[in-house]
């Protein structure tokens, strides 16, 4: 078809999709490009299918660091058949924090009792409860507010403020004297989210901390509030010689400066540290905003995660 219409839409269509089931995701792509060309405008119909055929393929990569994040974008596109690819992991741990974090009650009645237990991995559960946005989830984790561990402890203060409900408020406040500081940290940027301005001076003080990981703590504790100050120290975040804060603060500025947030993570995207590289990529794809071209530019990249981040940035484009 396509040899007797180069242009044929019916034509790049069944090509795309014959070359998904036959030779797999990245065998569509090479077909999507010789489409487009040199062409400056992208089709996103057409590599809307691209991005969830490589979904699909990283779905079903077992042992794929990648595969429930593929999974997770899936579930939440219509007619995808996602639904169907998570009910096949539907009784794994990792499935069951994945639905629960997508609002299933029955996964998040799993999640908060294991939790309880101290059956299963603490962090992980958090952070699904933290997404599912459900009012239940307080409770379990105001009591890991007093986990042992203290990094427990500051994932539960920050899954709190994620979940952003009031009830949270009292239990925050019983922890701000907690004994690492790194929790405390954790707690007064919680409480901020939940408009509870306790521990905002210790947050601004880290501003000026001697350190560049106290200052990157404190600009992260404040980008909701940002200001000259905040955005002065992000800047020079930015060229620090830590290759991972000079990252994070790019992320930070992304939503203020873009340009100069993509500068920083396309410098580092060839830098000689394999997982910088790795993060940088990854940091690519979420700053990729509405710009399909450079979105689909990753879908080829060496990073499976950095291959979904983009592929679930351009459905969430051309949706």
């Amino acid at each position: 078809m396509l040899t007797i219409a180069p242009r044929s839409a019916a034509g790049i269509v069944l090509a795309i999709e014959s070359a998904i089931g036959a030779h797999g995701a990245p065998a569509a792509l090479d077909y999507y490009d010789r489409f487009v060309g040199q062409r400056t405008l992208e089709e996103p119909a057409l590599l809307r299918r691209v991005a969830l055929g490589f979904l699909k393929m990283e779905a079903g990569q077992e042992g794929s660091a990648a595969r429930f994040d593929a999974l997770k974008e899936l579930a939440q596109e219509p007619g995808s058949g996602g639904a169907a690819a998570l009910a096949t992991i539907a009784e794994e741990p990792a499935g069951v924090r994945l639905r629960a974090s997508l609002g299933d009650e029955k996964a998040i009645r799993t999640v908060i009792d294991e939790l309880n237990r101290g059956v299963t991995n603490e962090s992980a559960a958090i952070e699904a409860l933290a997404r599912s946005g459900a009012r239940p989830a307080v409770g379990a984790l105001g009591a890991q507010l007093k986990n042992r561990r203290p990094e427990v402890r500051a994932a539960a203060a920050e899954g709190l403020g994620q979940l952003g409900l009031q009830e949270a408020v009292p239990m925050l406040r019983a922890s701000r004297a907690d004994e690492s500081p790194y929790v405390q940290v954790k707690v007064a940027a919680a409480l901020l989210k939940l408009n509870d301005t306790s521990g905002l001076a210790m947050l601004r003080a880290l501003l000026a901390d001697d350190s560049p990981g106290g200052r990157l703590a404190g600009a992260q504790a404040l980008s909701d509030t940002p200001d000259a100050t905040w955005t002065q120290v992000v800047r020079e975040l930015a060229g620090s010689g830590d290759p991972i804060i000079r990252l994070a603060a790019a992320k930070l500025i992304y939503a203020h400066d873009p340009d100069a947030a993509k500068a920083v993570a396309d410098a580092l995207a060839t830098d000689s540290n394999l997982a910088v590289r790795e993060l940088a990529t990854r940091a690519q794809a979420e700053m990729g905003g509405r710009d399909l071209s450079r979105l689909r530019s990753l879908l080829r990249s060496q990073d499976a995660l950095t291959r979904v981040k983009a592929a679930g940035g351009i459905l969430a484009v051309t949706r």
